[in-house]
Formats: C-alpha cells, structure tokens, sequence
C-alpha cells in the first residue's frame, strides 16, 4: 500500500503532461489586479508586468500588438475613480486618455467604446485624440458590463428600460440600435461571442432580474440555444480564444485548509473537455489573448 501510494504522484503527473501537451496549450493572457499581469497558458506561470497599487484594474482590451486599452478604478477617494488608460508592452507606459469605465476597442472603426462619467455609453474617436464622444445610451444597467464585439460593424450591450432589462445591437454603418428579443433571458455579464459558430455564451436571467446560475449559448434570435454545463462547482467564462476554439473558465471555490481560491481552466468546445491551468488566479472581468 506504501509503495502504491508513492508511486501516484508520479502516475497522475505523466497523466496531466500528456494531456497538456496533446491540448497544446500556447500563448498568455493578460489580465489585471492592483497592476497588469501575465498568465502562461502552457504551465500557468503567473508574472507581474507592472505594478500599480494604487489602481484596481477592472477591464484589459487589446488595441494591437503592442497596445492594450486598460479600465481602472482609481483606489484614492479623492480623485476622479474611474479611468482609462493606454498601456504600451514594449515601453511599459501607462497613458491616461478618458475618464470612465469598460472600455472596449473596436480596430476596423479606430473607436473606443465605454461608459462615461455619468455611466452613459458612449463612443470616443482614437483618430480624432478623443474629442468628439458620441452618447449611445443614456439607459444603462446599475452594473454596467463591457459591451460585446460581434462583428468589425456589430456590438451588443446591456440597456434596461421601464425596469425590463434588455440586450441591444448596435451597427457602426448605420448608426443604428435595436433590441435583439430572442436574448431577453440572457444577460451580458461574464458573456463570451463564439466566433466560431455566431452564437453568444451568457449567463441566464430572468426577468425578474434573478440568476439562474445557468448558462445558454444561443444565436441572435433564440431560436437556437443550448444550455450548457462546466461541471460541479462555481464557474464563469472570461475569454473565447477563437484560434483555439475554447474559453478561458474562472472558478470560485473553498476548503476548509485554503480558504477561498480560485482556479483557472480551458474549457473546449471541441469535445466538452476542461482543463486546469492554474491553482489560485483571480481574472478581471476583461482580458487578452496574446500567441506569442
């Protein structure tokens, strides 16, 4: 029994090698906390890239290769909380540009697209220095959630009206907004757009406001949807890795020995499968993808 039970570690850890080199896992996520940190999708190895203490950081977009679009929240009462700022990879420069929060890029259109000081959704102009902003919505939910690319023209948002909550497309082209009914159950918070399949991944929500804890994965009408299942336990997508076709999982989980901690998984769409990365990694809200 001795022997047995010395020679598990070592079977169990063949196991995992094998199945992570055959899930062939590559690249980083960046991800952010009180600073800007690196996660490895191949061995989970966790590095700060800069350090920002007096900053929680909410949102990280990707603007190019070099750049990243970063939502912050300022932790000093006495300054304006809410901010938004560019961060350069090669030169480790944080640059302030906007005051507001969820802050997502769009290249094709070279705009911005975030909540304002007064939590409006709006369009800022990356072409123009941000100077002219566009007000999109003045109807936004109490917990805002980043709005959702869909296409180089399409995005969805959250928008709640007469106490109903609602998720509406807007279209770059024509400047237009329209409420997509066949999602009135879903919601926009922790939601991924599988580019795979034109289909959205998000949490379910009745009308009445209350979470189903369940997941839907659906297309634009509602007419074709699934529900579906990450296993036994609190789990939440981040990221849909198109290349990969798979998400990135945050868990939240307990022991009486650790406490709270807070796994991190690749969950794929290929064949249901899900895999580990790392033990105790809390993710913002928004991340990057980054193939190295």
């Amino acid at each position: 029994m001795i022997q047995f039970f010395s020679l598990l570690p070592f079977f169990l850890l063949l196991s995992h090698s094998a199945y992570a080199e055959e899930m062939n896992f590559k690249g980083r996520l960046i991800s952010g906390a009180q600073g800007i940190y690196s996660l490895e999708l191949s061995n989970g190895e966790f590095k700060y890239i800069k350090a920002l203490p007096t900053f929680s950081i909410d949102d990280v977009n990707k603007i190019d290769e070099y750049h990243l679009l970063v939502s912050s929240f300022n932790l000093s009462p006495s300054k304006q909380r809410a901010k938004i700022a560019i961060y350069n990879l090669q030169s480790n420069d944080l640059k302030y540009i906007l005051d507001g929060s969820r802050a997502v890029y769009t290249a094709k259109h070279g705009k911005i697209i975030f909540y304002d000081r007064k939590e409006q959704l709006s369009i800022a102009d990356v072409n123009d220095n941000f100077e002219s902003i566009e007000i999109i919505d003045t109807d936004s939910t109490a917990y805002p959630t980043p709005v959702i690319l869909i296409s180089e023209n399409e995005f969805l948002y959250e928008r709640m009206q007469n106490s109903k909550y609602g998720i509406w497309k807007y279209n770059f082209e024509s400047k237009s907004a329209k409420e997509l009914l066949g999602l009135k159950d879903c919601s926009l918070s922790h939601a991924v757009w599988r580019s795979a399949t034109n289909e959205l991944l998000c949490s379910q929500r009745l009308e009445n406001g209350r979470y189903t804890g369940k997941y839907l994965s659906t297309n634009l009408t509602g007419e074709k949807r699934q529900y579906i299942s990450f296993g036994k336990g609190k789990f939440w997508p981040v990221i849909y890795i198109d290349s990969l076709d798979v998400i990135v999982l945050q868990e939240r989980s307990a022991s009486l020995f650790k406490g709270e901690f807070h796994p991190v998984h690749i969950y794929s769409f290929i064949d249901g499968s899900k895999t580990k990365i790392a033990e105790d990694d809390m993710l913002s809200q928004s991340i990057v993808y980054i193939r190295d």
